[in-house]
């Protein structure tokens, strides 16, 4: 019976840990990472070159004092095409690992994205633009395996734990190596803006990550696809005075049976000189599914400023899920820095002769 028992919380134990692995980490601030809710929103790029970094850490509550950080670098760059289109492509490198058995992931992609303007005059409004992107890459999964405990460790002489062990010889752990193998990966999207009026502006887009479903599988000859991860988004931008703003927000996503929403609006004031500082404040909530259906998760602030070249961002989420008796509310905090350059070349964009594309 002790054996069962023993095979069976293994067994637990793996089947939770695959399930983590297998969701894809992700910003709370998804407008200030948006290739990865859909490569076709760096088609509306505002400049020749925007770099991005951006942290999030979050879980150190209830992992022991080890929390699951997430880094990411994004540069790309923007082309004038034709009469009134422009090409956009470069380069994201993300990092995901932490909790108790550093459970992560690597992951590098080429972004590409062109945008075609379906009108032929310049206005403040009436113009319409489609967007498409694309982001190929791949990457690789790990855990560490020796920061947990296996069957193999236990003695049940005297329900001990002997950690000098090595977890690989139980025979459930005796062919793998903590890491998968590398993998190719495939994304997609298609998004359209519009200028409806002055001062108003929208967009809507869908996109698709891991269309190449790849092996994910920490274990030789294992065959675990990483999860298809659908989105959807929309966005209005409504200038209420000349330096004031309100930008509504909704983003739907679903990996799996995993489902998030989130919804929100931002405040700005910005003059919309490139030169000049710029403040916005955000409020925003995320719902996800959990077995009763779809509940509160958390609520979320962010600050993001930007004075003259360079971008500063911050958020915080508040836990308001039964999670919260076990982390005391505490949620995950993010900063983000960012440098522009918006004309390598000394030239106003063509594509809407100097105005700039508004999204979240």
């Amino acid at each position: 019976m002790s054996h069962l028992i023993k095979y069976t919380l293994i067994l637990l134990g793996l089947t939770i840990l695959s399930d983590l692995h297998a969701q894809d980490a992700l910003f709370s601030q998804m407008n200030k990472s948006r290739n990865l809710l859909n490569p076709a929103l760096l088609a509306l790029q505002n400049n020749d070159l925007d770099i991005d970094l951006n942290f999030r850490e979050q879980g150190a509550s209830v992992s022991g004092g080890l929390p699951i950080r997430t880094f990411q670098v994004l540069a790309n760059f923007r082309s004038h095409s034709f009469k009134s289109d422009q090409f956009t492509y470069g380069l994201s490198i993300l990092s995901d690992k932490g909790g108790t058995g550093h459970v992560g992931s690597n992951m590098a992609h080429l972004n590409i994205g062109y945008l075609k303007k379906l009108t032929d005059k310049y206005s403040k409004i009436g113009e319409h633009y489609i967007g498409i992107g694309a982001a190929f890459g791949g990457g690789q999964k790990s855990v560490n395996w020796s920061r947990f405990w296996f069957g193999n460790q236990f003695d049940t002489a005297f329900n001990t734990v002997d950690e000098t062990k090595d977890p690989r010889e139980d025979e459930i752990l005796a062919n793998t190596n903590g890491r998968s193998g590398m993998f190719a990966d495939l994304n997609a999207g298609l998004t359209w803006y519009a200028n409806l009026k002055e001062g108003l502006s929208a967009d809507l887009g869908f996109s698709i990550y891991h269309l190449t479903q790849p092996n994910i599988s920490l274990f030789e000859n294992g065959n675990e696809p990483l999860t298809l991860r659908y989105n959807m988004h929309g966005s209005l931008h409504s200038k209420v005075s000349d330096l004031l703003s309100i930008s509504p927000s909704a983003i739907f996503i679903r990996q799996g049976k995993s489902l998030q929403f989130l919804l929100g609006s931002g405040i700005g004031m910005d003059n919309e000189d490139d030169y000049e500082f710029a403040i916005d404040f955000g409020f925003f909530a995320r719902m996800v599914s959990n077995e009763g259906g779809v509940g509160m998760e958390s609520l979320f602030l962010t600050l993001n400023s930007d004075y003259n070249n360079f971008r500063f961002g911050l958020a915080y989420d508040i836990t308001v899920s039964s999670l919260a008796k076990y982390n005391n509310s505490k949620g995950a905090w993010e900063f983000r820095l960012g440098y522009t350059i918006p004309h390598l070349r000394n030239k106003s964009s063509k594509i809407t002769n100097g105005n700039k594309f508004h999204t979240f």
